[in-house]
């Protein structure tokens, strides 16, 4: 499920919401205030990169294929890793949007340990001058995939005040009727049986 589903599913779930209240709120009840107080208890929060950090450098072993016609063996080496982290404002957002599965946040992968993106990087000999390029290539594409799931997020806070309005309008004209046709209910009065 990607992005686009959960937020429909998200946008339903609210729509569903609706189904809760009983006919006196429907009926007593600012319709506008009410689908905006409906609306902020569901907005996201946008996804925002905040600062990047690299974390020291710790040595790590890595497993590798085997030479020519022993692809399949894998030999296992000393390396050095280092992470770059990535700090992000609605981080629970991401994490909420990925529920359960991989969020297509390219190289980087939610760390929810650390409330942080996370970019590994390893070399047996490691050039710091390869890790900066590879992390900058990194950070440049996670901007530019937060930047189109910011618009997503953007475009669904705006159209949800607006499609609970719509669906609350639709439930206060059915608890209408429902009054209506309650209203109109008599109670059936038995008849006298005559005994012969």
């Amino acid at each position: 499920m990607g992005p686009e589903d959960k937020l429909a599913s998200l946008r339903e779930a609210a729509l569903l919401d609706i189904d809760k209240l009983d006919d006196e709120t429907l009926l007593g009840k600012d319709l506008d205030a009410l689908a905006e107080k409906m609306a902020l208890s569901r907005y996201l929060e946008a996804p925002q990169l905040r600062r990047a950090v690299i974390t020291p450098p710790r040595a790590v072993r890595r497993g590798e294929p085997g030479g020519p016609g022993r692809e399949h063996d894998l030999v296992i080496r000393p390396a050095t890793a280092v992470e770059l982290w990535l700090l992000v404002d609605g981080f629970d957002t991401l994490v909420l949007l990925a529920d359960g599965d991989r969020l297509d946040l390219g190289e980087a992968d939610l760390d929810a340990e650390n409330q942080c993106l996370s970019v590994s990087y390893s070399a047996e000999h490691p050039a710091a001058e390869a890790a900066n390029a590879y992390f900058q290539a990194c950070l440049d594409d996670v901007q530019r995939r937060l930047d189109e799931l910011r618009q997503q997020i953007d475009s669904f806070n705006e159209g949800l005040r607006s499609a609970l309005a719509e669906a609350l309008g639709a439930a206060r004209s059915r608890a209408k009727e429902r009054r209506t046709f309650a209203a109109a209910l008599v109670v059936p009065q038995p008849t006298e049986i005559s005994v012969v």
